[in-house]
């Protein structure tokens, strides 16, 4: 009987995973997709007071504080999906940073993750920091680390645009508009 369940439960881990990858993309998204763009607050005070960018089209690519937010885009998440990724690549030329954490406006919460093989078998975990060093680039992409959103409000259909908070362990924050597309990245 013990042995049943077990054998249960591991088709049941590999199905998981399977479904799970069907639906991400597979590799990056191409060089012609729409990227995101960011606005960066830090905790150091400004010289002049501005008043705060509104976060860019989904079509630019925008540098600010030195960090870059490029290539972003969350795979549609059909009616009763309750967690979805969101990939994105984010490159530092300033200072070193670390990331701690993510928010959206679709979802009641969201994680860091990565994905690591054990047993020939993908497991999503969740990590605590995400280290961004001086001139280095991050890929959050199918297969590695993402941004999991958790506990969606509504599906996510091609067109929708989530609005992504990553908030850095400076107390710096960058926030991005993802667009949500279909499973290929477009």
């Amino acid at each position: 009987m013990n042995r049943s369940v077990a054998i249960l439960l591991a088709l049941v881990v590999i199905l998981a995973a399977i479904v799970i990858f069907m639906l991400v993309p597979k590799g990056t998204p191409p060089e012609d997709s729409a990227d995101a763009g960011a606005t960066v607050e830090t905790s150091q005070p400004a010289v002049e007071e501005e008043p705060a960018p509104e976060p860019a089209s989904q079509d630019e690519q925008v540098v600010a504080g030195g960090l870059t937010v490029s290539g972003a885009y969350a795979p549609r998440a059909p009616e009763g999906m309750r967690n979805a990724a969101v990939f994105f690549t984010l490159s530092n030329d300033g200072a070193g940073r670390q990331l701690t954490s993510a928010a959206t406006n679709v979802s009641s919460g969201a994680e860091l993750h990565e994905t690591v093989m054990q047993n020939g078998v993908a497991h999503m975990r969740a990590v605590d920091m995400i280290p961004v060093a001086s001139g280095e680039s991050v890929t959050f992409g199918p297969n590695g680390l993402h941004v999991m959103m958790i506990g969606l409000d509504h599906a996510l259909q091609p067109g929708d645009t989530i609005i992504l908070s990553l908030g850095f362990a400076d107390g710096g924050s960058v926030e991005v508009e993802v667009p949500v597309t279909d499973t290929s990245g477009n």
